[in-house]
């Protein structure tokens, strides 16, 4: 059976690389749209004669396909330096084309908040790079306001420029800042999960079942259901670890953890209680359906998780079973399936034992072959 399901720590993308590839995403989307944008401003240069602009759009098409090739090869470097070198020239020849009061000007603005979410810098370089642009942004305006547009265009078609200009540097900026929020957010949940998740399992850890014992624990008794959990115990681990290594200890962990993920309902909860232990939290489930349940997942073990990695291992478990009782703590729940668990392991392992006297009859669910 393949490990490739447990999705274990080294296979999962880590907070920084997520960051990253994320900040990459919404760089070539923002690309694109600059892209849209430049061919919009070609036909306005043709239509108002302005064939400097015309060609000036062309150019920075031409820039952003090959930051497009570029990052094909992750120079990320050179293809962030080529985005912002086109940012702040083409904005600051479009202005000098057509006039400052068009506003082109503004589209050099966006290189601040694009800097400042570039999660490949420094903060020290970020808050160099960004007061430099600033000095660069006032010189700039300095000389746009007292140099002669190349294109005398009318006012009225001035205007509407500037105005669509302001529009598209505020859907800019407000692209920016959705998708830094999104990101932000987004880390914060993986952040959440992680550290709510067994890193060699992928299944919920203790910390995180223990939050969850509470809110079902509370859930159930507001609403009257039946609320039972099992603990499972991987017989003979120490053998496994001996004889094989724990590496292997490890790979026998992972799947027989698959088999508890897939065994189980959509609203069980799965966790590595610690070491090579399990905990299953089964809502609206009385002791009957939970030892039946049990029962599969007992056998599915011992029928998949037999050869790990080309090992021959015969692996078992042992699970006991207890339902929450009127009054009584979870803890003290934990304990009775613990004492279960333990009687299952002197009586023989590979078995199923329900906690004393949640059966009318006692019940014991016996190893079948």
């Amino acid at each position: 059976m393949s490990t490739g399901t447990t999705r274990s720590a080294s296979e999962l993308l880590t907070t920084q690389q997520f960051e990253l590839a994320r900040f990459d995403d919404y760089s070539r989307q923002g690309q694109l749209l600059a892209i849209a944008v430049h061919g919009l401003f070609a036909v306005f240069g043709l239509l108002m004669g302005a064939p400097q602009l015309t060609l000036l759009q062309l150019v920075s098409i031409a820039v952003y396909a090959v930051s497009f090739a570029i990052a094909r090869r992750r120079m990320l470097w050179l293809q962030t330096s080529l985005v912002y070198l086109d940012l702040l020239v083409h904005s600051t020849l479009a202005g000098w084309i057509v006039g400052v009061e068009a506003g082109f000007q503004y589209y050099s603005w966006i290189l601040l908040p694009l800097v400042f979410t570039n999660v490949h810098r420094t903060l020290r370089s970020k808050v160099i790079t960004a007061a430099l642009l600033s000095v660069v942004f006032v010189v700039i305006d300095l000389w746009l306001r007292h140099a002669q547009p190349l294109v005398a265009i009318e006012p009225a078609a001035l205007a509407a420029l500037r105005y669509f200009n302001i529009g598209c540097y505020l859907l800019a900026l407000g692209m920016a800042s959705y998708a830094h929020g999104k990101t932000a957010r987004e880390l914060q949940e993986r952040l959440r999960s992680a550290a709510g998740t067994d890193s060699l399992t992928a299944l919920m850890n203790r910390r995180r079942m223990s939050e969850r014992l509470v809110e079902e624990v509370a859930r159930a008794r507001r609403k009257g259901d039946a609320l039972s959990l099992m603990l499972l115990d991987i017989d003979r681990f120490k053998t496994i670890n001996d004889e094989h290594g724990h590496a292997q200890g490890d790979r026998v962990i992972a799947h027989v953890a698959d088999v508890l993920r897939t065994g189980v309902r959509q609203v069980d909860m799965v966790s590595r209680w610690g070491g090579e232990e399990f905990l299953i939290l089964l809502p609206d489930t009385d002791v009957q359906a939970a030892a039946e349940l049990a029962e599969r997942i007992r056998r599915q073990v011992t029928l998949k998780v037999h050869r790990v990695e080309g090992v021959e291992s015969r692996v078992t478990i042992t699970a006991g079973i207890a339902t929450l009782r009127p009054r009584e703590s979870i803890e003290a729940t934990i304990h009775r399936a613990d004492v279960a668990l333990y009687e299952g392991k002197r009586a023989g392992r590979d078995r199923v034992v329900v906690s004393e006297g949640d059966l009318d009859v006692e019940l014991r669910v016996a190893a079948q072959g």
